[in-house]
């Protein structure tokens, strides 16, 4: 666990906006008529630029710093699979429009659990569903929220559950029953974690009712 001031995109989720972006060498105009190179990357792009998969690379890492302070500034406690879908989501839909939206309304009141289901609502362009939108919107959604996805490696929560669930089924074993001690100790100081596990027992508390 990373303190939220000091958060960085993880190297599975670089991975992950890498598949999505795509990797395009030459210059390319992207549907809103934008000079694109790289990973997505439309600044100081020409119409013979072209550049190599390194420098691809590089580009994108440079340019994620922009929307990982945009994150960090929210100043809000976050894991780090949450950190790395919000960082994804607004690379692709801009900070601007990120500053309006009822997702960044709903973490700045910490309704987490909420949030996540604002990811689904951004598969719009041009007054269309896009499938390639609607994809991407679920694998950030599901990365957010703690969920197993294909390809991402860093997602503390699913890793952790996971973890209780293997040490629960085993729990006959005394190295097993010291290994799930040591998970739930792990959860219950978590202070984050303990959070959203807070949030979710209200949100059934308010249903029930």
């Amino acid at each position: 666990m990373c303190d939220a001031e000091n958060l960085k995109t993880s190297e599975s989720m670089i991975a992950v906006i890498k598949k999505f972006e795509g990797l395009r060498l030459k210059a390319y105009k992207c549907p809103a008529g934008v000079y694109t190179i790289g990973y997505g990357h439309t600044e100081n792009v020409f119409a013979d630029s072209e550049i190599s998969e390194l420098m691809a690379d590089q580009i994108l890492r440079k340019d994620l710093k922009n929307f990982e302070q945009a994150i960090n500034n929210l100043d809000l406690p976050l894991l780090q699979c949450e950190f790395d879908a919000l960082v994804s989501f607004v690379f692709n839909v801009g900070i601007g429009n990120f500053n309006k939206s009822t997702l960044k309304k709903l973490l700045l009141q910490k309704k987490f659990f909420y949030a996540a289901k604002e990811f689904d609502k951004w598969v719009f362009a041009g007054g269309k569903k896009l499938p390639g939108l609607q994809s991407r919107r679920s694998t950030e959604r599901k990365i957010f929220e703690g969920r197993k996805v294909e390809d991402y490696q860093d997602n503390e929560l699913n890793s952790l559950i996971e973890n209780l669930s293997d040490d629960l089924k085993h729990s006959q074993s005394e190295i097993k029953k010291s290994e799930y001690q040591k998970n739930i100790a792990y959860l219950i100081e978590n202070k984050i974690l303990k959070s959203r596990i807070t949030e979710l027992l209200e949100i059934i508390n308010d249903v029930n009712l």
